[in-house]
């Protein structure tokens, strides 16, 4: 009788008996490295859970706004989102080159040289370029313009 090279299970030659402890034998063996084979998956899957539990859950979310060509206090961009953002991308499509991004907590930043001032309440963010003479451009709101949003929201 040969075995075979990883489980040493019969391989039975023309000349051998099948005998009932050889096949027993076998299908035992299989049966236990199926078996260290099922519970090696089940401790590496909830390793991977406890990892990933620990690395804290976030939904993406996507939109899309036309600028309205406004600027200042008195014409803040407004995006409000289905949950809690902790980071938002808007950026422009097509010709215009403007870029912001914004971290949950931030108050004010700059772009294309221009401070935003942000205000954030619940689910919404509010924008406005605070300085005197700012163009639509500077805070995102190039009338005709569509932005695209990315957000990473709470779960």
């Amino acid at each position: 009788m040969d075995y075979t090279a990883n489980y040493q299970l019969p391989q039975w030659v023309d000349s051998d008996r099948i005998l009932r402890t050889d096949f027993n034998s076998m299908t035992s063996a299989i049966d236990a490295a199926l078996k260290t084979n099922a519970d090696g998956l089940a401790a590496e899957t909830a390793a991977r859970t406890a990892a990933l539990s620990e690395k804290g859950n976030c939904q993406l979310y996507t939109a899309t706004y036309t600028g309205t060509g406004t600027t200042g206090y008195e014409n803040p961009n407004t995006l409000t989102f289905p949950a809690q953002p902790f980071v938002v991308l808007v950026a422009s499509v097509g010709n215009e080159d403007s870029f912001l991004l914004v971290v949950r907590g931030t108050s004010e930043s700059y772009a294309d040289g221009k401070r935003l001032k942000f205000t954030w309440s619940g689910n919404t963010l509010k924008w406005y370029s605070n300085v005197g003479g700012a163009q639509p451009s500077q805070q995102l709101n190039t009338s005709g313009v569509t932005y695209q949003v990315v957000a990473l929201l709470t779960a």
